[in-house]
């Protein structure tokens, strides 16, 4: 600006909200509506994710890999068990097959058992193919559980209270 010229004037509000001027996008209005809606929204995606991050650490599940088997055509298969922070090294667990205690142990890190960063821990633990092929060939049952029977069969891990820590399903078919 000259020297000794006047300075323009201020920016006068539109009634109802101010102008937004964002480059080449061209002019937003912001109304105290919009402004409300913008932050309700805001509101609700931090509410979301922080009921995401409190699911992470507290939940717990199973997976197996496949999902579906048969003796038919029998594959190595995964289970990836997920137990949860409040879980503690030195805990009693106890794993269930189909309602049946399969066994009771200490929580400890080690083997095919790794403890997260967030406190979680994880165990992923494969039978390979011909161990599958074995069990098929026994019918399906080892040690009196009845594993590859044609069926939907669950598997449960418990704290020492009986509390599911973590839970999940896989389907044999014939």
């Amino acid at each position: 600006m000259p020297q000794g010229a006047a300075a323009p004037p201020p920016p006068v509000a539109p009634p109802g909200g101010s102008t937004l001027q964002l480059g080449a996008l061209g002019r937003i209005r912001i109304t105290p509506p919009r402004l409300a809606i913008g932050g309700i929204v805001i509101v609700a995606i931090i509410a979301v994710l922080a009921v995401i991050g409190s699911m992470s650490n507290s939940a717990g599940g199973i997976t197996f890999s496949p999902s579906t088997i048969s003796c038919s055509s029998p594959v190595a298969f995964t289970t990836t068990t997920r137990l949860p922070s409040s879980v503690h090294a030195g805990d009693t667990i106890t794993m269930t097959l189909d309602g049946k205690t399969v066994t009771s142990a200490t929580l400890s890190a080690g083997g095919s058992t790794v403890q997260q960063v967030d406190g979680s821990w994880i165990d992923v633990s494969t039978s390979s193919l011909t161990s599958m092929q074995s069990l098929c060939a026994a019918g399906g049952s080892a040690g009196g559980f009845d594993v590859l029977t044609p069926g939907t069969h669950t598997e449960r891990v418990l704290d020492s209270t009986g509390k599911v820590l973590a839970q999940g399903s896989y389907t044999v078919t014939p």
